[in-house]
Parts: structure tokens; sequence; C-alpha cells
């Protein structure tokens, strides 16, 4: 059976079509998802760089690339403890997107929150601890899914001669922790339990830019050192105030 040179042709337009399609298939389909990746990571890294540059002031170009560099990317889960007490600390960790909460725990389980550690800030108990080799003396957990830049504590001490915006940057977090720690002790001395559940729950609110949070009332016990008794009592006050409106797991402040 001969061809003509019209049905010639296009067999030839399919056969090369097919070929073409195979090759592609099995060559450049991986070629593009590996280059799509590429350019994820890329853009990912470029956005990390620009949040680094807002929340290091003066950050020079040498230790966003040493951050970049020595640091990995860490993601947890919601309810995720990253380290308990008595933990050797082998990482920094600096929070990128979510948000972890600092918690001190007494011998019989009772927890007392101390603060947050939102986007931009790191956890001042851990570079203590980089600077002065001890155990950690909280414990910390991860608020929501937690996205991390954990950076080795062997590389954040030769950094404070290195860098003067790391230096900085601790001072300025130290004040924070200060401020935090002296509210909390406020709050536990001199405030009534309702205004410091209200104040945990505004500051949850702030953190997770809702007024509307999930939360169960054993949470909120665990957090302020009370009881769950004691905090459904109390969210009751709050509602009949006006202050808030409770849900099945959810309260919406007013």
């Amino acid at each position: 059976m001969t061809l003509s040179n019209t049905n010639y042709d296009t067999y030839q337009k399919k056969y090369f079509a097919k070929k073409y399609y195979m090759d592609y298939a099995h060559f450049n389909i991986p070629y593009v998802i590996l280059s799509a990746s590429l350019l994820i990571l890329f853009v990912f890294l470029f956005m990390i760089s620009q949040q680094l540059k807002d929340w290091i002031p003066q950050l020079s170009a040498a230790f966003k690339d040493e951050l970049l560099n020595k640091g990995y990317l860490k993601h947890v889960h919601e309810g995720d403890v990253l380290w308990h007490e008595q933990s050797s600390m082998r990482i920094i960790p600096f929070v990128l997107k979510g948000a972890l909460k600092v918690i001190r725990q007494d011998d019989d389980g009772r927890e007392l929150l101390l603060y947050y550690i939102a986007p931009g800030q790191s956890c001042i108990m851990a570079i203590y601890a980089a600077l002065n080799p001890t155990v950690s003396k909280i414990k910390a957990v991860a608020e929501e899914d937690t996205e991390l830049l954990s950076i080795p504590i062997q590389d954040s001490t030769s950094w404070i001669t290195r860098y003067p915006e790391w230096t900085h940057f601790i001072i300025h977090l130290y004040q924070q922790r200060f401020e935090d720690l002296i509210q909390v002790l406020d709050a536990v001395a001199f405030s009534k339990l309702e205004d410091r559940v209200h104040e945990w729950l505004q500051k949850k609110a702030q953190l997770l830019q809702s007024k509307t949070i999930t939360v169960t009332h054993q949470q909120i016990a665990q957090d302020t050192g009370s009881s769950r008794e004691v905090i459904s009592r109390t969210l009751k006050q709050l509602e009949n105030q006006g202050r808030l409106i409770m849900g099945r797991n959810k309260i919406t402040l007013k």
C-alpha cells in the first residue's frame, strides 16, 4: 500500500506530533515540575527575605544571607510541643507565620500562659539558653499551624559580636518579654479573674485577628492557671455583662 503525497504529509504530522507528545510526557513534564518547584521555592525565600528586613531593622545583606543559609524551615501543627521544661535547647525558633505560646508549668501540672511569640519574633528563653548553656525553664506549644525558621544555637552565639542588628533585636526582644511578664504578674496579683479572662480573650483575638475564637473552657483554664468549672462561671458572668457571646467551643468578643 502506497501513500499519496497528501496522506503522507498527514501521516508525518501525526507521527511527529505523537513523538513530540511522548518526548514531552517522558522528559519535559518532570522538568516543568522541577522548574515550578524551584520557582515556588525562590518566591518563598524572597518573601522571607523581605519579611526579615521588616522584622530586623537595618538588616545587612551578609546577616540576611547567613540567616537563610544557617536556618532551616520547619512546619509545626497546632498543639505540637516544641520543647518541655528541662529540655536541652538546640535551636532558636524565629516565627514566620502562625504563633507559639510560652507556658510555665508547676509540679502539679497546672499551667500559666506567659506570652505569645508572633510572626517576626523569637523566644528570648531559647536565646538565653544559647548564651548561658542551660535547660529550658518553659514549655513552648504551637498555638496554630506555624512556620518557623529554626536557627542552630551554636551559630547564633557568634552573631552577637559580628552583627549589631542581631544584638539590637535581642535587646528589643528582652524589653518586650519583660513587659509581658510584668503584665502577667500584675494580672495575677491585682486583677479580678473575670478581667484576666477577658484580657486573655482579647490577646487571643488580636493574635488570630478575629473576634470569634475557637476555644474550650478547659484550654482557657490551663492558660490562666484556673479550673474549668471556675472559667465556665466566669465566662457566663462576662456574657451577662454583655462583653462576649458564647457558642459551642466558640467565643465572640463584643
